[in-house]
């Protein structure tokens, strides 16, 4: 149902002509008066009566990347240049993943709502907050499945039906300092390294650099955000974080058990990533040279750049132990299902997802634009190349309410098993967050 309204009215024309009366006599003829034609109206043409203008708001949650943000808002003031009779107001809003759903139930919601794919597409789509896309698809000469990264698209649908149009996405990778790599002589890492590489890696790049007997330099920076904490590793021992139905969460295994106890032991037995005493309150560890590498997104080598812009940083694909895995982020475009725009916003999207603007998007070198065509027209610099080369290893994770489901349990604990203040027993911690994640998940009652 892609309808791109356009007003046509057929106005009748009508023409008047009056001839006077021929006069007559009865016994002699008079002269016939010459016809007088009356005055006509002018003749007017057909018009189109002016289209009614139509005001939308497009949320942004405002830790977007600015880069991004800030382009969006451009494209948005051109937006409103071309189109008089759909303007948009762009809107960045803090605490937006508490503000949009309750704005949503009450009614005063914007109408373009962003998600992150993977955390809040379900959540958002379970709750009732977004307009099925799946009819303005089908009449779309601009989106078509086909036309995006195949597990990028994936990513904007829930129980079979598509709530988002995917905008950009990030993959996983290790970024690493090249200067702290060239200072120890260590080579830098190389696609498809293993645990065992990345950890000796890692030891050979902590170090007491002032010899005070205390390390003051670390290989690795550890996370309690299990996105790029804990899970990638679990993924990578061969232990998928979820049921394939969603049912239930399937990290307490051996195999799981053994992914969870080998991070937690980088800073409590291997001692190569600091304590949260030995980081203290650092903004970027490694844009601070106190680590050497880290797990972060694809945006990471922009950020660092607004820190230490003369720092060279470099990338490389996660480690791998039974398989090399990664999994896909980014953001969707979505319709508030109580918009009263919903045609007009579906043209925003439509534009905002076409090629022009997501190649211009991925130009920026922050994160990669959904469409293929876009995405295999820009160069890309040696940093993000090493990210974009894991998409074919990439999957996705998802399930409604995420955050009770899957990352809040973990965050927390993490938080705690990783400060290498207190002993934790991994075994109780992994089977406490098991209980309490399937509890949530079976509270869902999934739309």
């Amino acid at each position: 149902m892609n309808s791109k309204a356009a007003w046509v009215l057929m106005l009748g024309i009508v023409i008047s002509l009056v001839i006077a009366p021929i006069l007559t006599g009865c016994t002699k003829p008079t002269p016939t008066p010459k016809p007088v034609a009356k005055p006509t109206k002018a003749v007017e043409e057909p018009t189109e009566p002016p289209k009614e203008k139509v005001s939308l708001r497009f949320a942004m949650y405002a830790d977007m990347a600015p880069p991004v943000s800030d382009l969006l808002d451009e494209t948005i003031s051109e937006w409103n240049k071309t189109h008089p009779d759909i303007q948009v107001a762009y809107e960045e809003t803090p605490d937006y993943w508490i503000k949009i759903p309750a704005a949503v139930a009450a009614g005063t919601a914007p109408d373009i709502l962003p998600c992150t794919n993977t955390e809040t597409t379900s959540t958002f789509a379970t709750h009732g907050m977004y307009l099925p896309l799946d009819d303005y698809i089908e009449t779309s000469a601009v989106i078509n499945a086909e036309d995006f990264v195949d597990g990028v698209w994936d990513t904007s649908a829930w129980r079979g039906t598509t709530w988002v149009i995917p905008y950009d996405f990030t993959l996983l990778g290790i970024v690493y300092n090249k200067a702290m790599f060239d200072a120890a002589g260590v080579a830098y890492p190389e696609s498809g390294w293993t645990w065992d590489d990345f950890l000796d890696t890692a030891k050979q790049l902590t170090e007491d650099k002032d010899g005070d007997g205390t390390l003051d330099q670390f290989g690795f920076l550890l996370d309690s955000w299990p996105y790029t904490g804990v899970f990638p590793f679990i993924l990578a021992n061969g232990v998928d974080l979820l049921a394939p139905d969603l049912s239930k969460v399937t990290y307490n295994t051996p195999k799981g058990l053994e992914a969870v106890q080998f991070y937690v032991d980088l800073v409590r037995k291997e001692h190569i990533a600091p304590t949260a005493t030995e980081l203290g309150e650092v903004p970027d560890a490694l844009a601070a040279g106190i680590v050497a590498m880290k797990v972060d997104r694809s945006w990471a080598p922009w950020a660092v750049s607004q820190i230490a812009p003369d720092l060279n940083i470099g990338a490389v694909s996660l480690p791998q132990n039974e398989r090399r895995v990664n999994y896909f982020e980014g953001m969707g475009l979505g319709i508030n299902a109580k918009s009263e725009h919903p045609d007009e916003a579906w043209q925003v999207i439509e534009f905002l997802c076409s090629k022009a603007h997501q190649k211009e998007m991925g130009e920026m070198q922050v994160v990669f634009p959904a469409r293929k065509d876009a995405l295999a027209e820009v160069s890309w610099s040696e940093p993000l190349q090493a990210f974009l080369d894991e998409a074919e290893n990439g999957v996705t994770l998802m399930i409604a309410m995420q955050w009770e489901c899957l990352t809040s349990n973990w965050l927390f604990w993490m938080g705690d098993a990783i400060s290498g203040l207190e002993d934790v027993d991994v075994a109780a911690g992994v089977a406490d967050i098991e209980a309490a994640s399937n509890e949530e998940i079976g509270k869902l009652e999934y739309r």
